[in-house]
């Protein structure tokens, strides 16, 4: 039923406005769902005569990704935001007894080379770094 109601529709191509995560259609502002805010431009269809069911489409498909709807201008006015939810889960933690000004491949270095009996193949120019290559 959904995309027999899409073929009655007209297909507009939109630019996402950066700072808010809202496209314009027919002199309205319309608020981008926060999981689609990465996309630059976004495929747009609407039927002509209720712009209010404005719907995100994918550009190859056709499919319906999200409905927008339009921007709430009060509680814009008032100054508090709506959150926005991470793109990419956060990283873990670093293990427990970690050297945290040490990236963990350098770590990862000095332990194969420990293992070896050799000495480093760089000389740190940092104290810190000439301290973890004595402790060895």
């Amino acid at each position: 039923m959904e995309r027999l109601r899409l073929a009655f529709t007209c297909q507009v191509t939109r630019t996402q406005r950066r700072s808010d995560a809202t496209v314009t259609v027919a002199g309205v502002r319309y608020e981008v769902p926060s999981r689609l805010r990465h996309l630059p431009r976004l495929t747009l269809r609407y039927p002509r005569w209720d712009p209010s069911r404005l719907v995100v489409v994918d550009p190859q498909r056709g499919h319906p990704l999200a409905h927008l709807l339009p921007q709430d201008k009060h509680r814009n006015a008032s100054g508090a935001r709506r959150a926005l939810a991470p793109l990419t889960p956060p990283l873990p933690p670093p293990p427990v007894g970690a050297d945290p000004a040490l990236p963990a491949l350098l770590r990862q270095w000095l332990r194969d080379y420990a293992a070896t009996g050799l000495p480093p193949a760089y000389l740190p120019k940092d104290e810190a770094l000439q301290e973890v290559c004595d402790d060895r």
